[in-house]
This record gives structure tokens, sequence and C-alpha cells, in this order.
């Protein structure tokens, strides 16, 4: 894949957020998840719009190959970090975005964590269904809570840019990937934190809460 065509896939993922985000914190020095903690925790997401309960989505994450990515996303779980944030930009059979914004379209600072080091690549691959963490454009350790749930099979992420990492895949959607799916179908309006032309969800797809479940007992989760 040719640099120029890398980028362009690369702006049009939700990794950039607005300009001087993440901008000079230092990169998490998290340690890998112990022998003694969930492999395969799992996070359930209940999601909505103003007056309509979509329902919910169990997210299976993969600890043993992006410990430290899942390690900071439960974090933020645990945190309460992802309750009333909003899903900002849906890209239609490509991917929907969420965990940085809330409904009023503000960026959200309070209680965001350092950056995670990139766990790419870990053989996880941008399957249909599969989540995984975003970033700036050039800075390969840049990903703090925002996060996407890839709709279609991205494959052009599982390739290393010009920065020399692409995009960490750290779980998947082990129920619910019918109510992510959702978003697609809502009418869309200009978004202007990444100059597309339809891709903001008109009126706010919330993650009204974001809590832990106890982790799966049975194989689930993708391999190459």
């Amino acid at each position: 894949m040719s640099t120029g065509v890398w980028l362009a896939a690369l702006l049009s993922v939700a990794c950039a957020g607005r300009d001087g985000q993440q901008t000079g914190v230092p990169a998490a020095s998290s340690q890998p998840a112990t022998t003694s903690a969930p492999l395969r925790p799992r996070v359930e997401l209940s999601i909505g719009r103003q007056g309509e309960d979509w329902g919910r989505v169990v997210l299976e994450l993969d600890a043993k190959r992006a410990p430290q990515t899942v390690a900071n996303f439960l974090a933020y779980v645990d945190a309460g970090f992802y309750d009333g944030t909003i899903f900002h930009r849906v890209l239609s059979r490509t991917m929907v975005v969420g965990g940085s914004f809330g409904p009023d379209d503000a960026l959200k600072t309070e209680g965001l964590r350092p950056p995670v080091r990139n766990e790419w690549p870990n053989g996880l691959k941008h399957a249909r269904g599969t989540v995984a963490m975003s970033r700036k454009n050039g800075e390969a350790d840049s990903a703090t809570s925002e996060f996407f749930v890839n709709l279609a099979d991205n494959a052009h992420l599982d390739e290393a840019g010009p920065d020399g990492a692409g995009f960490c895949v750290f779980g998947l959607v082990a129920e619910g990937l019918d109510v992510i799916e959702r978003a697609q179908s809502v009418k869309m309006g200009p978004n202007e934190t990444y100059r597309d032309r339809r891709s903001k969800p008109v009126e706010p797809i919330v993650i009204r809460r974001a809590r832990r479940l106890a982790p799966a007992s049975q194989p689930a989760l993708r391999t190459p």
C-alpha cells in the first residue's frame, strides 16, 4: 500500500480527534496483565438516544494479546469515564467511533489517562465486529479513550503506516453488533471535527453506561 493511500485510509478513521488532543501527555507505563487477571474480560455498553433504549452491546476483550490496551480500556470503564459519551462519528459500512466526546460535542478531558503504548501488531485483525483503539495521525503511541467498532473487514488498518504502526485491535463485539450497526440508519450531518460531509449523528447516540461483566469461559475471540 502506498503512503498516499495509507494516509487517506488513516484520515478516514477517528484517530485524530480535535487539534491538540493528547498533545504533550507522556506515554503510559502500564505493566502487562498478570497471569491471575482474566484473559478475556467482558464489558457491557448500554446504548440509546434521547427517549430510546437501543439495547446492550457486550464487548469481549483480549488481555492476552493486548494486555496494556485492555487494562487501559477497563480503567476507563471502572472510572465511569464512558458513561454519557457518544458515538460521534459513523462511517457507513466502515466503522462507528466513540468514547471521547460528550453529547454537547465537547471533548471529554476530565479523567483522561496518559496515552497507552500501541500493541500493534498482535495478530488480531480488523475484521467486521472487532474493536480497536483510535489514535492520532503520525503518533503511534497516542491512543487514550477513543475506540471504534469495525462494521466491515478493514484490512488496510492492519498495515503499518509512515509512523511504523497500524491500529490496535483489542477485542470484538460478542453480543449486540446489530445495536451498533443501527447507528448507520440515523440522520447524519456535517462533522467539522473531521471535515466529513455526513458522518455526525444529528441526534446523539449515547453510551449511557459501561460496566464490567464476568469474563467469558469459552473460546470466542477470533484468531488469524
